[in-house]
């Protein structure tokens, strides 16, 4: 302890404190004491003090080098800096309290930077700051006061007001400094919708802050603007509950969807209002209160329930035109009331008018209708002479359909013309001709077909329509089915459509259906007609369906091509009786042993020769396609090891220099800068070139304009004078000859050579020609040339496999050497580039041949 005397000779004792001691005496000072039961809490009170100096200091902390005054009030270290650019503060005391004076300097710059600093008038000083409203009173240079409300002090008191669940004072106090109301719900949207009848009480007691309410809604938002507009800082999330880590990731709306919170909570508020207002109905106390509320939830959502919301007004209409009905004698339109006239305005307000006169036009409610167009801009003259036609019209279907139609709803407009009345067969037959119509114009079939399902004909015709329309757009096995399906059955349309997915069998059975059909009948005859005539139609068709299967597919050797030509052969066998040719198409599709069965069948030696002869020729084409694929592969394998050397080195390199780009070295820096130098120089030497003329004037970007010293360039280039052709020809030769070239060790051939390899490989298909090929030319006294099939077979996959096992081989043991060689000189050996087909084209093998082949050649060794 110690003495002083002040200047009136008074004599005071002063005793040491337990706060921490000041850099400097500080006449101006203000204690705090902290909560000692937080363990985030590094000290027990804060002593914030300002020297003679215009110092700031917390304790041994200097907060501000030259301030004018201070105070602590809302949680903050409030104070004013002085300088050319003065700036009211606003330090968190939480973050001061939990503050670590060993913590980096970038901590501490953004602590006393403070919380939304504003710009105030030099020389001001803090006078006071109220504790119960967040403003803060300024004493300018000129002696007058001045009140600010800072968003420093706005924006807690609004969290700390929502999270009070004061929802009425945080709403007024947002909406008179403009701070988005979105935040009242995304500060904590499942706690707010669950405090909606909370927040709605508020509208209760009031008289005019119905406004309010409807602006709430009008301007809510889909998303969080907490993430981007109004972040909460992390000493409020401590302030707030400080029994949780401001870091966790437990946050009070991460099970919310944000991407429908207008919808929630419009939907949610509705819900509320209505049961207000059916209390307040039951009451007689302010009925109607929550009913442009509840419009403005309506009219707020996506899309926006226009519908529901002009049902609210009619049936509000309606209930006060009871009323006064009840009261009065004069009966007149309830829409022309005051209420359900400025209802109808505010929702015209909120939504585009043509588009509520449509969903009125659309309830088929034509007195509603025109009191919307009434309340909008509408010209009379249009919507007038519609709705007074569309109210005389007899039929109430009809009408619908009209306004359907005008709206677009073709479903809506097909149920209610397929509802319009007729007075006889023909009638009716002219409104099924329109539904039809209507039906195929705006593909509508499946709802006709729910619609007509009890009348057979039209449900037939419709049907009917369905296929064609199948047909057109190409989906031929569904319009076969479509057409099949009715009764009785569509044969011409079945028959086109089974010709088209090459479907032949379902095409023979409708030919055959079609001619015992009762309309071919002659003479009385039902079994048939004219046997002779049709026998000679269905043979000339048959041969036309033979040629169309033969050809329709492209692959050589697949299981479809070889399916489609035995289709071929059948047809030419059953409808044609051609064995002959039925034979030459099992032999296209190297179907041998139907086709030697067939021979047989029908005894003919001369066809069961050439189908020995043509195996043997497929088993020679073969042999020689082994040696050919063989040699390719290999050739191609050895190109591809090169290509993917180069390959792989060139993706290290550029991986290398990314590398050394991240790294930013010094070295990098000064080779950029010399080369640029040289650059420099040398353009500067050359001043007679095209290229550093062009970069001193270009206007190239521009305009065609531009300046070079050869003379050439300055003339004009046409295809008339020479140096048009010269350089038009050249260009045009130049690239004739580099058109359908590849660049070398580029990833285009690298592309190429994969391709040839694996067209080279034998796979399913073609091994399965092979093998048939093989066991038939064994089973028919072939056996020299089936081994030799098989043998050439297996040389050439053994080949193959041990073309690509040495190639992976030699890169696997050239890594190896590179490793070691890396260890050896001290070079640490980067990771190893793959490309990305590497594990493709290492798979690639040819497929084997069965085992049952394998174990009958396995006893013959020459």
């Amino acid at each position: 302890c110690y003495n002083w005397m002040d200047d009136n000779d008074f004599r005071t004792r002063l005793d040491y404190s337990s706060c921490e001691p000041m850099m400097e005496p500080c006449p101006w000072i203000s204690v705090l004491s902290l909560p000692t039961d937080e363990t985030e809490i590094k000290r027990k009170s804060l002593v914030v003090g300002l020297s003679r100096r215009r110092r700031l200091y917390c304790g041994e902390q200097l907060l501000s080098s030259s301030a004018s005054s201070f105070t602590l009030a809302h949680d903050f270290v409030i104070y004013v800096s002085l300088g050319s650019r003065a700036q009211l503060h606003f330090i968190p005391i939480p973050s001061l309290a939990m503050w670590d004076p060993l913590s980096g300097s970038e901590e501490q710059i953004s602590l006393l930077e403070g919380y939304e600093p504003r710009q105030v008038e030099r020389g001001s000083f803090v006078v006071a700051v109220p504790s119960k409203i967040p403003n803060v009173i300024l004493q300018l240079p000129r002696g007058n006061l001045e009140v600010v409300v800072p968003r420093a002090l706005t924006l807690p008191f609004s969290f700390n007001l929502i999270h009070q669940k004061k929802y009425g004072q945080a709403l007024d106090m947002m909406r008179r400094n403009k701070i988005d109301l979105n935040l009242l719900v995304d500060l904590n949207p499942l706690a707010f919708l669950e405090d909606i009848s909370i927040f709605l009480e508020v509208f209760c007691d009031k008289k005019n802050s119905i406004d309010h309410l409807n602006l709430f809604l009008s301007m809510l938002i889909n998303g969080d603007i907490i993430t981007h507009k109004y972040q909460v800082p992390e000493w409020f999330h401590f302030q707030r509950s400080p029994s949780l880590d401001h870091n966790s990731s437990q946050k009070p709306n991460q099970n919310f969807d944000f991407s429908c919170k207008v919808n929630t909570v419009c939907q949610r508020m509705r819900r509320v209002m209505l049961d207000l207002e059916e209390e307040s109905s039951m009451k007689g106390t302010q009925p109607g209160r929550f009913l442009l509320p509840i419009l403005s939830s309506f009219a707020k959502e996506t899309p926006p329930q226009l519908e529901s919301a002009l049902e609210l007004i009619r049936d509000s209409a309606l209930i006060d035109a009871t009323k006064h009905n009840n009261k009065s004698a004069n009966k007149s339109s309830p829409f022309l009331s005051e209420n359900a006239q400025h209802s109808i305005q505010y929702l015209a307000f909120l939504a585009d008018y043509e588009l509520l006169f449509h969903t009125a036009l659309g309830m088929y409610d034509y007195d509603l209708a025109k009191a919307v167009a009434r309340n909008s801009q509408l010209d009379p003259k249009v919507y007038l002479p519609l709705l007074k036609r569309l109210s005389n019209l007899p039929d109430k279907a009809m009408a619908r359909y009209e306004v359907d139609m005008k709206l677009g709803r073709y479903e809506c407009a097909l149920r209610n013309l397929a509802e319009v009345q007729n007075d006889g067969p023909e009638q009716e037959k002219v409104h099924f001709d329109q539904c039809l119509g209507l039906i195929e114009q705006y593909q509508l079939h499946k709802l006709g077909l729910q619609l007509f399902v009890s009348n057979k004909s039209m449900y037939r015709n419709i049907l009917i329509s369905l296929g064609k329309r199948l047909f057109k757009e190409q989906k031929f096995s569904a319009a076969l089915s479509a057409f099949l399906a009715v009764e009785p059955k569509d044969i011409p349309g079945a028959k086109k459509a089974a010709r088209m997915c090459h479907d032949w069998r379902t095409y023979f059975a409708c030919c055959v259906e079609e001619q015992t059909l009762p309309d071919s009948t002659v003479n009385g005859d039902t079994r048939g007609g004219p046997v002779l005539d049709a026998v000679v139609i269905q043979r000339s068709i048959a041969e036309e369906v033979a040629n169309e299967l033969s050809q329709h597919t492209p692959s050589v050797y697949g299981v479809e091509k070889r399916d489609a030509l035995y289709g071929a052969a059948r047809i030419l066998l059953d409808y044609c009786q051609d064995v002959e040719g039925a034979i030459d198409m099992l032999i296209s599709g190297q179907l041998w042993n139907e086709a030697r069965r067939l021979s047989l069948l029908y005894f003919n030696s001369e066809l069961e020769q050439r189908i020995l002869d043509a195996s043997e020729a497929f088993a020679d084409s073969c042999i020689r396609d082994f040696e050919e694929r063989a040699t390719v592969f290999e050739t191609a394998n050895q190109r591809y090891a090169e290509v993917l050397k180069v390959r792989e080195s060139k993706q290290a390199a550029s991986a290398q220099e990314i590398i050394e780009d991240d790294r930013g070295s010094i070295y990098s820096s000064a080779s950029m800068m010399s080369a640029a130098s040289l650059q420099s120089n040398l353009s500067r030497s050359s001043v007679g070139s095209v290229t550093s003329l062009s970069s001193v004037i270009s206007a190239g970007n521009v305009s065609t304009f531009s300046l070079s010293s050869h003379t050439d360039v300055n003339k004009h280039k046409s295809k008339y004078n020479q140096i048009g052709k010269d350089r038009a020809g050249g260009k045009k030769r130049k690239e004739r000859k580099q058109k359908n070239k590849i660049k070398r060790d580029s990833e285009e051939e690298l592309n190429s050579i994969i391709s040839t390899m694996e067209q080279n490989c034998v796979f399913e298909d073609y091994l399965l020609c092979i093998s048939e090929a093989v066991s038939f030319l064994s089973r028919t006294g072939k056996f020299s040339a089936a081994r030799e099939l098989y043998e050439k077979y297996e040389d050439m996959r053994i080949r193959i496999e041990k073309s690509q096992e040495n190639r992976i081989s030699n890169c696997a043991l050239e890594s190896k050497e590179r490793q070691a060689n890396a260890i050896k000189n001290g070079v640490h050996e980067e990771e190893v580039i793959r490309i990305g087909c590497e594990k493709r084209v290492d798979e690639l093998r040819c497929c084997k041949l069965p085992q049952d082949l394998q174990h009958l050649f396995d006893f013959f060794v020459q």
